[in-house]
């Protein structure tokens, strides 16, 4: 286990969590930038801004967790089933001029599903943390092993 221990692992991921949403703020200004419709344009920086406030909140409870000297070197590689979605888009938003609809919003829905997704791990991530520490005090029972196991993967 590295030296900072549990809050060390949960902040680099919380960073890279804060990566993603920087990631996907800069795609949804990126996207707003190419559509003429105002009220849709409106709508895609207001996601944008929401994007860009959750990276600078996760940062920063990252940082109160464990203050690393680096970011996290391996988040391309943690989460990168939805970096490619998002460079993906990306890239279809730049080299496109006329964006089709259906299909771009087929697209942010595969985005925004991952997205959840990658939350939803980290809430089962905390939830199993502590059903092992009340199953452990509760049986009497070390499965210290189990969590090691899981801090690894």
């Amino acid at each position: 286990m590295k030296s900072g221990g549990k809050k060390e692992v949960l902040a680099e991921y919380l960073l890279c969590l804060s990566l993603l949403e920087e990631k996907t703020s800069s795609l949804y200004q990126n996207l707003a930038l190419k559509t003429e419709v105002p009220l849709t344009k409106s709508l895609l920086l207001s996601i944008a801004q929401d994007s860009a406030k959750h990276s600078t909140l996760l940062k920063g409870i990252a940082e109160s967790l464990f203050p690393l000297k680096t970011p996290p070197k391996d988040c391309s590689k943690k989460l990168a089933c939805i970096f490619g979605v998002i460079d993906e888009l990306q890239k279809e938003i730049t080299e496109n001029k006329k964006l089709h609809m259906d299909e771009l919003i087929y697209n942010l829905s595969i985005l925004e599903g991952s997205l959840g997704e990658e939350y939803y791990i980290l809430i089962q991530l905390k939830t199993l943390q502590y059903m092992v520490k009340g199953i452990s005090q509760l049986y009497n029972v070390n499965l210290q092993e189990t969590q090691d196991i899981q801090q690894h993967n």
